[in-house]
């Protein structure tokens, strides 16, 4: 007969210890006064401190010291923990404070990305990925069993950056983990042009302008960007939809993705990228009202920009040939956003849509053009 032994506590690394962990720190926060958010979990506020949990990482922000001292004692006293005043380090994050701005980079962990590769002296690069590259399926690995996992290995640490602070890598980076179970040499040659880029770019960091005087609630302003390249898989032909949302003109989201359906035109595969961009844009805004309060804050309709005028005319036309089927389901979640207010549609050429950076290798020149709108 087999023996079973009933835990009495939590232990690191069993399979329920992370929820048992986010009970108990939970309990804790809500007796200072916190309260969790709705739209994110691991967000936690009250009028007076932002809380933000990443595992057993902790950042707050204040508007009074005493609010942020109750907190602090209240974590000492319940848990061995370290402080650290400044903040100028948080899970691989750099936050580095210059006059009139907080700066949030990966400077440190990229340079040690790029010397584990051994691409310190690698020729400087102006993109991720050289247009027109194709990386088709393999069904079975061109490398080694070393090489495969170093490939998987790096992909991932720039993952890691592309989610964080790096959106101009996220295209590329999405292109790589495509092939993770079966990468060839192509694919390997293609990940060491991103880092080769990485190293080139190594300062650039997501910059957030400080105000000279607060910010009042119903200044609140949010903008949207939304892009797809239609049918540029080689292998199943589905198209690549992108977005990046700002608040105040700073990127706080943004994504490169796979649409999960096989679009039949250009115009479906931009409405898909229209749709999924609303999805994210609520949550977004669930997200601040959250934290500011929703009777506190007053968002002004959020201005999403897209390039192509058919899907835009779906979204807003309550006539007119709609798009097929699956895609028409869809598409009542961006004509009630639009016919809410929540949503103001904006058309722009392909060269000022800044999503176009997610959807495709783009050109140096415009590469780094709408580069610049996102990073510094």
């Amino acid at each position: 007969t087999a023996d079973f032994l009933q835990m009495l506590r939590a232990v690191y690394g069993a399979k329920q210890s992370a929820l048992c962990w986010s009970e108990t720190l939970g309990n804790t926060l809500e007796r200072t006064g916190l309260t969790r958010s709705h739209a994110d979990p691991c967000v936690w506020s009250s009028s007076d401190v932002v809380l933000v949990i990443f595992v057993d990482d902790l950042i707050i922000t204040f508007a009074k010291r005493a609010a942020l001292d109750a907190i602090v004692a209240a974590l000492t006293s319940k848990y061995d923990i370290t402080t650290d005043p400044d903040a100028s380090l948080f899970v691989g994050l750099q936050l580095e404070r210059t006059p009139g701005a907080l700066k949030i980079h990966q400077r440190n962990y990229l340079e040690e990305l790029v010397e584990r590769t051994c691409m310190m002296n690698a020729r400087p690069r102006r993109t991720p990925m050289e247009t027109g590259t194709q990386l088709p399926k393999l069904e079975r690995t061109e490398l080694s069993a070393s090489e495969h996992a170093a490939y998987q290995s790096l992909v991932g640490s720039l993952m890691y950056a592309a989610t964080m602070t790096r959106p101009d890598i996220s295209f590329a980076v999405g292109m790589l983990a495509r092939h993770m179970l079966a990468p060839g040499h192509a694919h390997m040659h293609a990940a060491k042009h991103v880092v080769a880029y990485v190293a080139s770019t190594l300062s650039l960091g997501v910059v957030i302008a400080i105000p000279e005087t607060p910010l009042r609630n119903d200044e609140l302003r949010l903008s949207a960007f939304a892009d797809a390249d239609h049918a540029n898989d080689v292998d199943d032909r589905r198209s690549t939809s992108g977005y990046v949302i700002g608040l105040y003109g700073v990127p706080v989201e943004w994504r490169s993705e796979k649409q999960s359906l096989v679009s039949v035109s250009t115009a479906q595969a931009e409405y898909v990228a229209l749709c999924r961009c609303v999805e994210r844009v609520r949550f977004v805004v669930c997200l601040v009202e959250d934290i500011v309060g929703e009777n506190e804050v007053a968002l002004h309709p959020v201005t999403l920009t897209g390039d192509n005028q058919a899907s835009m005319f779906w979204a807003t036309s309550p006539k007119g040939v709609k798009p097929c089927k699956p895609i028409h389901v869809r598409e009542r979640a961006v004509s009630e956003a639009v016919s809410n207010g929540e949503i103001e549609l904006r058309y722009a050429a392909s060269r000022e849509n800044v999503a176009d950076i997610f959807t495709k290798a783009l050109g140096a020149t415009l590469h780094e053009s709408l580069r610049a709108a996102l990073l510094e």
